[in-house]
């Protein structure tokens, strides 16, 4: 009744669902991917999710001397901003769904291909590159949960848009997602609309292995920006020695296109105060920052070829990030929540 009753109003609302594809679905259970991060195994979800970009990311950035550069200066942030643009240069290329398309996996992850990804980066000056959409309003949640038996869970659920696709099926109370906003109409994508397949998603749920045993879960919403998010964290905690409260806290980050218009009242744009209200709006590839970042990190990050924004200095678009670190030498459970949201870190 369930499925008839949402098929019948999609329908009545222009959408092509069909019985025959709610009979169709299926859900599967699939095998994370992983990287090696600096001694700590790194497991994201697989391709149609985009998960592997985190790993990829990691992967550039092993073959730097990250310590040596400070936590968030701008050489550092360099480093990032150019790893996320050659990741997501191959996420959009080939994540897809991997029934329908042949997904480079082993490729990509490989430490000799990052090696090449690396010899790309120029140290003092940033490339162009334009990534896929950012997105800032949402409807994505995460959770994760340990128990004293070694029991570790990492969730991420989402309807992508706020509230989905706004469309109730009819009478039953079941609110539509609109995922499919990522599928393309032209034939040569690999995330072109075909019947029953499944396009690229944002959805990365990640979790971490030290002596093959669970070290932290993690996750944000954020969707671009979710792989950009573990990667900021992970740096934060492996390479710095933060702890999981201090690394979620910590100044953040985001990459992609958007769409530009005059700067709101206390933005900062290219490390400069916006005062022209009647600015044309275009799409550019650029660096939103949190206000909280050393003043000069923006400036020298321009100096670099980058085109930064600052913003708030607790940014709502920045993703909310929720984490467990399992202290394997106390046993101690260390629960991390967003400041940028309502998220809570609870135990009993």
């Amino acid at each position: 009744p369930l499925a008839h009753a949402l098929t019948e109003y999609i329908q009545r609302c222009g959408g092509v669902l069909s019985l025959e594809d709610m009979q169709q679905h299926r859900s599967d259970w699939v095998e994370p991917l992983f990287t090696n991060y600096r001694g700590y195994d790194v497991y994201e979800f697989p391709p149609n999710s985009q998960g592997i970009a985190a790993l990829e990311m990691l992967n550039i950035l092993e073959g730097y001397d990250l310590k040596s550069l400070g936590h968030q200066t701008a050489e550092y942030l360099h480093l990032f901003l150019e790893a996320k643009k050659l990741a997501f240069a191959d996420r959009d290329r080939y994540v897809s769904d991997p029934t329908f398309v042949d997904v480079p996996v082993e490729r990509l992850l490989s430490k000799t291909y990052a090696e090449e990804q690396r010899a790309r980066i120029n140290l003092r000056k940033a490339t162009p590159y334009f990534a896929s959409g950012l997105e800032k309003d949402g409807d994505t949640m995460y959770l994760c949960v340990a128990d004293s038996e070694g029991n570790v869970v990492s969730l991420i659920q989402s309807l992508y848009n706020g509230f989905g696709s706004g469309i109730v099926g009819g009478d039953t109370g079941v609110l539509l997602h609109n995922r499919g906003s990522y599928f393309s109409l032209d034939p040569r994508h690999v995330n072109y609309l075909q019947p029953g397949k499944r396009t690229m998603h944002t959805l990365t749920p990640a979790m971490v292995l030290k002596n093959d045993a669970p070290y932290l879960a993690l996750g944000a919403m954020g969707g671009d920006a979710q792989p950009q998010i573990h990667v900021q964290l992970l740096s934060a905690i492996i390479d710095f020695g933060l702890n999981v409260q201090q690394a979620i806290a910590a100044p953040r980050w985001r990459s992609g296109r958007v769409r530009m218009a005059a700067p709101h009242k206390g933005q900062e744009v290219g490390g400069q105060r916006g005062v022209d209200e009647h600015l044309e709006r275009t799409i550019a590839e650029v660096v939103m920052m949190e206000r909280r970042f050393l003043s000069g990190v923006p400036l020298e990050l321009d100096l670099l070829g980058h085109q930064t924004i600052v913003e708030g200095l607790w940014e709502d678009g920045m993703g909310h990030a929720q984490a467990i670190l399992v202290n394997q030498d106390t046993h101690i459970f260390e629960g991390a929540a967003d400041p940028r949201c309502d998220g809570l870190a609870l135990g009993w």
